[in-house]
């Protein structure tokens, strides 16, 4: 037991901190060339289209930045608490099929209780307007792969400093994504890397201006993106990798345009094996807000609309840059289209001849598209078609929609997948598709803490070894909440439960700070006597300023040290904390059951490790 939890200690605490800086790493798996530097920088094109990185560095917060706690903001029923999203993970171990089944079932009987601002643009502009200083975090490195056919390709990759075999996330961004510390990269390294024990590795999208203007190409599909990432995910479990002892399975993700290659990489695994390997070379994929049908989706953004003149005028802007310096772009691209609809067109004819000379020169190498020919524009779209293939995953795979999505329409992708999954099931692939999120914008729409928990737990639970070494830690919490002062002592009773509690570290505090609402059946909404009493509401439904006491009760840091913690050195350190604890820290009563939702007495803090 004692060697147990210095092991669990040594894991916590290289998990959470920021790790010393290294010198760059290079190395072949025979297959990919890896460089990892501890040098971050952002890639940009100037007027004449030549490329220039600038040193990455911590951002100044705007006004309208926010720093996420992890928290949820809405009080639920006890039915639609996030706990009970892990519990369907765990009673469903590797069952994609069922898992989805019951989180659809709780998602549209809970939707309406977990939102924060869900039908409108919060979401999507909290999404846009999040803050995370990246650079700042020194656990994560640049990573800059060549792979098989010689392409560069950039991304960061974010180790834990456990040599303990654990999972690896491989993570695909969305369009015109380049290798830069910003915003499109943060969700992956907050849930996957600071609230999760996986190692983390996110990709630039091909789309990008840098992996364009590095390789001279004119390229966009899932059908190249999914080889990318399944052979990468395969050269990371070759017998040279260095990092094969510490990966005990291999997971992808990807993001909208990213999301279609993910899709991909699941139809590569499914069809393909290396003979260094007695399992599949991916263990499971989810595809977040996924490009399902490359077609439909290029039709829809550059139709009409404000969506489609945003992405008119940055891809216009960035492809005149581009072709001052790619012959092949000048040969397809103009600068004075009429309508946005030629321009579509432009991109499209010169993906289809990239990928023509690509297949002329050289047959592709995985199975179901072995030795496929691109000739026509109408091939190189019907190929990027994912609902062709959904029938052949054999990879466990989740995709994951919002009925509201602005950019990637659900009902001309994931919704047309669902419909003929529908009409003809594979256990091995399923959707879900929630009423809120926008584009990309699920942790916003639905709760931070509920989102952090799924893409954890669907990982974990197709992740069998390493979910064998899930252990759970207590720390008694009672006397610090019996101690409270008179004018902050903890009032419960039977009518008045626990609708939330939310944990807060902040730099150079030896504690940390729990706080409790309480609903309050006795106060006026407004304060103001002539108004409604809270008893007149259900307690979820009551108003959270007006209806609910709050008490905080600091526990020493002192109690946590033997599990990893210590006090925060920086803001970075302290936020990372926070969410790690808002997103896997419970409060449970003497009987450890969790205190939200009853009058019991809090008695201890309860987490999971590995």
């Amino acid at each position: 037991m004692a060697k147990l939890l210095l092991n669990y200690v040594v894991l916590f605490v290289l998990a959470l901190s920021p790790i010393c800086a290294q010198a760059a790493e290079k190395f072949s798996t025979g297959s990919i060339d890896f460089e990892v530097s501890d040098r971050i920088t952002d890639f940009q094109l100037d007027r004449n289209g030549r490329p220039e990185r600038k040193e990455g560095r911590v951002p100044d917060r705007s006004l309208f930045s926010w720093i996420p706690s992890g928290e949820n903001h809405n009080h639920t029923e006890s039915h639609c608490a996030s706990d009970e999203i892990k519990r369907i993970f765990q009673s469903q171990p590797g069952n994609v099929d069922r898992q989805a089944d019951l989180l659809q079932r709780w998602f549209n009987r809970c939707n309406t209780q977990i939102g924060d601002g869900q039908d409108g643009m919060q979401p999507l502009y909290k999404a846009l307007t999040l803050y995370y200083p990246m650079v700042a975090n020194k656990a994560i490195k640049s990573l800059k792969l060549e792979m098989p056919r010689g392409d560069i390709l950039r991304g960061f990759i974010a180790m834990k400093r456990s040599s303990k075999p654990r999972p690896l996330v491989i993570v695909k961004c969305g369009i015109y994504c380049n290798a830069d510390p910003i915003r499109s990269q943060f969700l992956f390294f907050m849930h996957l890397f600071d609230e999760s024990p996986f190692h983390v590795i996110t990709l630039a999208n091909v789309s990008g201006s840098e992996y364009e203007f590095e390789n001279a190409s004119v390229a966009l599909g899932g059908f190249h993106e999914g080889r990318q990432l399944y052979e990468l995910a395969a050269a990371v479990q070759h017998p040279n990798s260095p990092y094969r002892s510490r990966i005990s399975s291999v997971h992808v993700m990807g993001i909208s345009l990213g999301g279609h290659g993910a899709l991909f990489s699941a139809l590569y695994a499914s069809n393909n094996r290396v003979n260094f390997l007695n399992k599949r070379v991916i263990d499971s994929v989810l595809a977040y807000c996924p490009v399902v049908n490359l077609e439909r989706s290029m039709d829809r953004l550059f139709s009409e609309g404000a969506i489609a003149n945003l992405v008119e005028n940055y891809t216009r802007r960035t492809l005149i840059r581009l072709s001052m310096n790619i012959p092949i772009l000048r040969e397809f691209f103009r600068h004075d289209y009429r309508h946005r609809s030629e321009l579509k067109n432009a991109i499209s004819r010169g993906a289809t001849h990239f990928y023509s000379e690509w297949t002329r020169d050289e047959s592709w190498p995985l199975s179901p598209l072995k030795n496929k020919k691109i000739n026509s524009v109408d091939e190189f779209f019907e190929l990027n078609n994912f609902n062709r293939y959904y029938q052949q995953i054999r990879v466990p795979t989740l995709v994951l929609a919002a009925q509201n999505d602005r950019f990637v329409r659900t009902n001309e992708n994931t919704g047309l997948l669902a419909a003929q999954m529908k009409r003809s099931k594979n256990p091995n692939i399923k959707s879900l598709v929630m009423a809120y999120g926008d584009h990309c914008a699920f942790s916003e729409a639905n709760g931070w803490r509920n989102m952090s928990i799924l893409k954890r737990e669907f990982i974990l639970s197709h992740s069998p070894k390493f979910r064998s070494k899930r252990r759970v830690y207590r720390v008694p919490v009672e006397s610090e909440f019996k101690n409270l002062n008179w004018l902050n002592r903890l009032r419960l009773s039977p009518s008045e439960p626990i609708m939330s509690y939310n944990f807060k570290f902040k730099v150079n505090r030896p504690s940390l700070r729990v706080e409790l609402a309480v609903f309050d059946q006795y106060r006026h909404i407004d304060r103001d006597e002539d108004k409604p009493r809270c008893s007149q509401y259900k307690p979820h439904l009551a108003d959270q300023k007006d209806c609910f006491r709050r008490y905080s009760a600091d526990i020493p840091i002192a109690k946590f040290e033997k599990f990893g913690f210590r006090t925060p050195k920086s803001r970075l350190e302290a936020s990372i904390f926070t969410r790690f604890a808002n997103t896997r820290f419970s409060v449970l009563n003497k009987e450890a059951r969790d205190v939200k939702h009853t009058s019991d007495f809090p008695a201890y803090l309860e987490f999971e490790g590995y």
